[in-house]
């Protein structure tokens, strides 16, 4: 009878052990690292920026396809917005500079 709780001790305190690691392994599972994505509805003068900024990439030619911008937001010098080509692309990506009149200040990395 005292082997039998000898043994029961030293499982209980392994079962103890594997229960413990795999508390801890679940706990340090994949947790989100990026913002949140956050939908909202553009202004009546985002999406004119937006406009400006879509048609000003068409004019350079460097995307055949349709186009997307997100994030139009105020800066110092007026306005910035990110142009993308659709389908998507790894180099499909551009960034219009515009200042509050709509004129187009820059497009890069074009």
């Amino acid at each position: 009878m005292r082997e039998f709780f000898r043994g029961w001790k030293r499982n209980a305190g392994v079962t103890t052990l594997v229960v413990a690691c795999a508390v801890l392994s679940i706990s340090c599972a994949h947790q989100q690292t990026s913002r949140p994505t956050v939908i909202r509805t553009l202004t009546q003068e985002e999406r004119w920026i937006t406009t400006i900024a879509e048609e000003a990439v068409k004019a350079k030619g460097q995307f055949t396809g349709g186009l997307g911008a997100d994030d139009p937001h105020k800066t110092d010098y007026g306005w910035s917005v990110d142009v993308w080509s659709l389908p998507k692309a790894p180099d499909g990506f551009v960034t219009v500079r515009l200042d509050n009149e709509g004129n187009v200040l820059g497009v890069s990395p074009l």
